[in-house]
C-alpha cells in the first residue's frame, strides 16, 4: 500500500513577480528566446509553480526562474506567480543544492555540464573543488557558462570527473600535467577522446614511462593528429587514443619502449 503523505516541506504562495529574484552565482543564465516563446504562446494550463525560498531577507527562486521572468514580462511586476515555499532550506549552499537536483531528476529542462559544475563549484562541492585545483595548477579551466570555449577550457567536464573517479590522485594530477605541458592548453587536446586516452595511458604503464620523454615527444605532434589517427583505428573505446600515445612515445627509439599491454 502507498503510504499515505500528510505533510510537505514546503506551503503555496502569490509572490508578486518583482519580488522574486534568481542567484546568478549558481543559477543558468535567462535564455531570452525562451522568455520570448512562453510570453508569445502562454497558455495558464501549463504554467508551472516556481519554487522559492526565503533567503537573506529575499524571495529566491531555485527553480522556474524562465516562469518568474516570463509572467513578469507578460503581466508585469505585480503578477502574483503561483510558488511552492520551501521553508526549511539554510542558506545558498543549500539552495544551489536545491537546483541541481530539481533540474536533474526528471525536469522538462535539465541543466547543462556546465550549468551544473557552475553550481557545485559555488557551494563548493569537495570533489567538483578537487578537480578544479588540480585544473588551475596547470593553467586549465572547467567551463561553468556561455563563452567558455577554446584554448585552456576543458571540453569534456564530465569525462574529467569520470577520470578522476577512476585514477588515484598522483595518476590524475599526472593526467592533466602531460597534457597542458605538452600542449599547453591548445583547444583539441582538452576534449573526451584525448583525456580519456591519456587517463588510460598513464594508468596502464604508471611507473613504466619517462615523463619528460613522453611530453617532448607529444608537443611535436599535434592534438588533432593523435585524435584523427585514434578515430581511424581499429582499437575499441578508449585503446583508440591511448595506443596512439604509445606509438608516439615509441616512434624513433630503440630504448626504454613500451609494450603494448593496451589489450
Amino acid at each position: 500500500m502507498m503510504e499515505k503523505v500528510t505533510s510537505h516541506p514546503y506551503n503555496f504562495q502569490l509572490i508578486p513577480a518583482a519580488q522574486i529574484n534568481t542567484n546568478t552565482l549558481y543559477q543558468r543564465e535567462i535564455n531570452n528566446a525562451e522568455i520570448k516563446n512562453i510570453v508569445n504562446n502562454f497558455d495558464y494550463r501549463q504554467v508551472n509553480c516556481a519554487k522559492v525560498v526565503w533567503n537573506h531577507n529575499e524571495w529566491y527562486a531555485f527553480d522556474g526562474q524562465h516562469t518568474v521572468t516570463a509572467l513578469r514580462a507578460k503581466f508585469g511586476d505585480d503578477y502574483l506567480v503561483p510558488c511552492l515555499v520551501y521553508e526549511d532550506v539554510d542558506g545558498w549552499f543549500e539552495e544551489a543544492k536545491l537546483f541541481e537536483e530539481a533540474n536533474s531528476r526528471g525536469s522538462h529542462k535539465p541543466i547543462t555540464v556546465a550549468q551544473n559544475w557552475k553550481s557545485r563549484l559555488f557551494r563548493s562541492e569537495q570533489k567538483a573543488t578537487k578537480i578544479k585545483s588540480v585544473c588551475e595548477r596547470y593553467g586549465l579551466r572547467i567551463p561553468t557558462g556561455k563563452g567558455n570555449t577554446g584554448n585552456g577550457w576543458i571540453m569534456a567536464p564530465a569525462a574529467l570527473e569520470k577520470i578522476y573517479d577512476n585514477l588515484d590522485p598522483a595518476q590524475f594530477d599526472q593526467v592533466l600535467y602531460i597534457i597542458s605541458s605538452a600542449w599547453k592548453g591548445k583547444k583539441d587536446s582538452l576534449v573526451a577522446p584525448m583525456l580519456n586516452g591519456m587517463a588510460l595511458f598513464v594508468k596502464t604503464y604508471w611507473n613504466e614511462y619517462n615523463r619528460a620523454s613522453l611530453i617532448k615527444r607529444l608537443s611535436n605532434t599535434e592534438p588533432i593528429v593523435i585524435l584523427r589517427a585514434g578515430r581511424a583505428s581499429q582499437s575499441n573505446g578508449h585503446s583508440k587514443y591511448a595506443r596512439e600515445i604509445l606509438n608516439v612515445y615509441n616512434k624513433g627509439t630503440s630504448a626504454n619502449r613500451l609494450v603494448d599491454k593496451l589489450g
